[in-house]
This record gives C-alpha cells, sequence and structure tokens, in this order.
C-alpha cells in the first residue's frame, strides 16, 4: 500500500510531530470515514478547504506578481499606467463587488 500523502495526511503528521503524537499510524489504519467522530470529519475537510485555499492563493500571487513575490505588484503597476494606486485599489474592490453582485442575482459563480 501507497503512504498517504493528501494535504490532510501531511499537515496532521506535521502538528502531530510538534505536539509528540504520531498521526501517521492512524492514516495508515484506513479507517472507515464512518467509525470517524463529526468533529475529525469536519477537522480534515477544514485542513483540506484551508490547504487548498492556500495553494490556490499562492498560485494567483504568482500570477498577479509575474513571479517577483511582491504582493502589492498589481497595485503598484497602476502607477505605470498614470492610475494613482488608491484609485486602482478601488477599482479592484469594484471588480469583487461585481461578482458579488452577480451570484446574488444567478446563485451560482463560474468560479
Amino acid at each position: 500500500m501507497s503512504e498517504d500523502t493528501t494535504p490532510y495526511t501531511v499537515a496532521m503528521a506535521k502538528m502531530g510531530a510538534a505536539a509528540g503524537i504520531d498521526h501517521g499510524a492512524v492514516s495508515k489504519a484506513n479507517t472507515p470515514a464512518d467509525l470517524l467522530k463529526p468533529a475529525d470529519i469536519l477537522l480534515r475537510k477544514a485542513t483540506d478547504l484551508v490547504t487548498e485555499a492556500i495553494y490556490l492563493m499562492n498560485r494567483k500571487n504568482h500570477d498577479y506578481t509575474s513571479g517577483s513575490g511582491d504582493p502589492y505588484a498589481n497595485f503598484r503597476t497602476a502607477s505605470s499606467f498614470g492610475i494613482h494606486p488608491a484609485v486602482g485599489i478601488v477599482l479592484r474592490i469594484g471588480d469583487k463587488l461585481q461578482r458579488i453582485r452577480t451570484f446574488a442575482e444567478r446563485g451560482e459563480l463560474q468560479v
């Protein structure tokens, strides 16, 4: 059987190691989901969701910053177009509000 390297298992192993707990033994036992406590299921789902969000944020930050690592690069770029950075920020907020409006009107988003 191959080693479980899902984000949840990796995160739990790291947290367990820091606390002196061997979570690896539990994950290798292939415990059926119906035997897990509701809190365990919730923790697993939350950990997977947060891990996925972190991966998404890292990929998006790379795209917005051209790989420079500067999290404010897209705001600084406004100046190169002759737009004050504060106006650029307000425009970005407007983009987000439009997505919220679309969701409120249609009940779904494509992304």
